[in-house]
């Protein structure tokens, strides 16, 4: 059994994933794998390329200015993401594969889950959702802007569609203990579905 983890940017998916960690399931995070593929010579090379050497300082790429260019063009947004989701499925489709061979149920945290329609590659769905305030608030404190902010969320698929095809919700306007309290409720029906 595979269990994929979306939800919108903001709404604690990384919280999710470090609970269901915590809790001794497998998981993947396709941001963790994104930062290290944006951490590789040969992405640096594509981005200098593709998108300017400005993007680019002592070998590094400066995700704030690759952000800025990528959410304000659809087509250059597409051009990164099909440079870099191919290499991310293939991992996370490895991940998967190793974590079933050995009898445990992987939790795959995917933000385009559904954009990308990969949830046809999963047995669950879970999507970790939050009020429009809590999301642009978190946002924030990691130092996006408000206009950035609603760029990020209007290049995915709208929060309650991804709710609309999700098979379970967790509610994420609380503290961390509620979140929690949800994954350990569902933890054990998990197991049991394996």
């Amino acid at each position: 059994m595979r269990i994929a983890l979306s939800g919108g940017i903001g709404c604690g998916k990384s919280a999710a994933l470090e609970i269901f960690k915590a809790r001794n399931f497998p998981t993947f995070s396709a941001d963790a794998c994104t930062r290290e593929l944006l951490a590789s010579p040969q992405t640096v090379g594509f981005v200098v390329e593709n998108f300017g050497a400005e993007c680019v300082e002592n070998s590094t790429i400066r995700r704030d200015k690759l952000a800025t260019i990528v959410f304000s063009d659809n087509n250059a947004r597409r051009r990164l993401e099909n440079f870099l989701h191919p290499k991310i499925e293939k991992t996370w489709r490895e991940f998967c594969s190793a974590a079933e061979g050995a009898g445990k149920i992987p939790v795959v945290e995917i933000p385009l889950l559904f954009e990308k329609n990969y949830d046809a590659e999963f047995d669950i769905t879970i999507c970790v959702a939050c009020s429009r305030e809590t999301q642009l608030s978190r946002l924030e404190k990691r130092g996006v802007g408000a206009a950035d902010a609603e760029r990020r969320m209007a290049a995915q698929l709208p929060l309650e569609n991804k709710i609309a095809r999700a098979n379970i919700l967790l509610s994420n306007d609380g503290s961390l203990e509620f979140l929690e309290a949800q994954i350990d409720l569902l933890c054990p029906k998990l197991s049991h579905q394996n």
